[in-house]
């Protein structure tokens, strides 16, 4: 087993537990930021959910070029050939920036109609309509950070991503106590000033990670402009025909998700107050598993592209048992802090007990969610079978959980803690997809043979040994 392997215990350390902290961080310090904006009434609180929902499709496609790059960096880094690592990151910059570009234009010229897909509450548009707009000035500077951030983690750097973002979140964090309510003699702008507190800590975090790779001499360093663009055809089709399932894959998911909202925000604003409280204690559950989730899809693309399958499958299944384990602790803390965790929030009666209920259910149905996500994003996706997750995860949602919600929500006409009831069936049917899939082997893919690349070769071994 894996556990026995000094490898396989180091890499917990060394890369998933930066990355526990990271999102823990992220997690505790959105759990702050969402006390704060909560203070200001359930409508600010579902405004700045409705907003979200826009910014959660674009992050998720800044997840899917990102993770694209991350499963061949890592396969690469794996095999020594640091080049083609650097090749990896100028490739995916020039994707996520693209895409950045567009939905900073549509967040900016139109925010008022994006959020009028979600709700038709006029005041609930007004509010989230300054928010989006300031936060859409960031999207350039995230898809960076998202880019570096990644393939850090591939290399086994997961440090400098974890201070960064720490420092940025705190930033952030900081920024909301003195912008929303005015303290300390700034300005009291409400949910204008989180917007602001967003904007400028992101930038920050953009300027912090960048300037860290050129101070450290991490082996990212670009010397030339050109280099961005040094990547053979071979790459390029390899690249798309492994990351565009990823990408497609993610998008479809996140607008799944959306329709889940909008059937949320359909119920009623006390609902989507409700459940965004509650998904964010829910987000806090899920930091150790994001963690071991990172390290799992870092620890198998290294041992395949070094070619160990023996390691890649001793490896997943030790990660597999980790999940399943963990999340039945995780899953009891979350039912027993419940109760004192939303007692910080000002919601109504209704609003609080639907989000106990919430909470209660999500502490029953973590289990399964965290052993999917390890299966798929840390074991699968690593392997570079990327076509199958597309097919499992889109088949899930789409024939599965998006029926189960519209029943339950606009036939059925039930309320939210039902409506996730129905939704969670999704998960289920990813399993029973997943493990089979697993036990076939079929899914390992070394991804790093037979890709042409212009003739970069000379530096790897120097580079790699100045970034341990």
């Amino acid at each position: 087993m894996g556990f026995r392997d000094k490898e396989f215990r180091r890499s917990i350390f060394v890369i998933a537990l930066p990355i526990i902290i990271q999102q823990l961080a992220t997690s505790s310090l959105n759990f702050i930021d969402v006390i704060m904006v909560g203070r200001l009434g359930e409508t600010s609180i579902a405004s700045v959910g409705l907003s979200s929902n826009f910014t959660f499709i674009y992050i998720c496609l800044l997840n899917g070029i990102s993770t694209g790059a991350s499963i061949f960096a890592a396969q690469f880094w794996g095999k020594k050939e640091v080049h083609h690592v650097r090749s990896v990151l100028g490739f995916s910059l020039l994707l996520s920036l693209s895409v950045s570009l567009l939905f900073s234009f549509a967040s900016i010229f139109f925010p008022g109609r994006i959020l009028s897909i979600y709700t038709n509450d006029p005041e609930v548009i007004e509010q989230g309509r300054i928010f989006l707009r300031l936060v859409g000035f960031s999207f350039v500077a995230t898809s960076i950070t998202f880019c570096y951030s990644a393939v850090l983690r591939s290399i086994g750097n997961a440090k400098i991503p974890m201070f960064v973002s720490v420092f940025a979140l705190s930033l952030n964090t900081l920024l909301n106590y003195l912008l929303i309510f005015g303290n300390l003699g700034f300005p009291a702008l409400g949910l204008k000033g989180s917007a602001i507190a967003t904007l400028v800590s992101r930038l920050v975090e953009f300027g912090l990670i960048v300037s860290s790779v050129y101070i450290f001499k991490i082996p990212l360093v670009f010397k030339r402009i050109r280099d961005f663009f040094s990547v053979g055809s071979g790459f390029v089709r390899k690249y798309f025909i492994t990351t565009l399932p990823l990408i497609l894959g993610i998008t479809f998911w996140s607008l799944g998700l959306n329709f889940y909202n909008i059937s949320y925000a359909h119920i009623g604003t006390q609902a989507v107050a409700a459940y965004s409280v509650a998904g964010t204690v829910e987000q806090i559950a899920f930091v150790v598993f994001t963690g071991l989730s990172g390290a799992c899809n870092v620890l198998i693309g290294n041992r395949i592209g070094a070619g160990h399958k023996d390691k890649v499958l001793s490896y997943s299944r030790s990660f597999i048992w980790l999940a399943f384990t963990g999340s039945l602790i995780v899953g009891a803390c979350i039912y027993l802090l419940s109760g004192p965790v939303l007692t910080l929030y000002s919601m109504s009666a209704e609003a609080h007990t639907t989000a106990r209920t919430l909470l209660l259910l999500m502490s029953c149905f973590l289990c399964v969610k965290v052993v999917n996500m390890i299966l798929i994003q840390g074991v699968l996706n690593a392997g570079g079978d990327t076509v199958f997750t597309f097919v499992q995860n889109s088949a899930a949602m789409w024939a599965v959980g998006f029926p189960m919600a519209y029943i339950a929500v606009y036939r059925l006409h039930l309320p939210i803690y039902w409506v996730y009831i129905f939704i969670m069936s999704e998960e289920f049917a990813k399993l029973i997809i997943g493990v089979p899939r697993f036990l076939s082997k079929k899914w390992i893919h070394n991804l790093t043979e037979n890709t042409a690349y212009p003739n970069q070769r000379g530096q790897s071994e120097e580079w790699i040994e100045n970034s341990m």
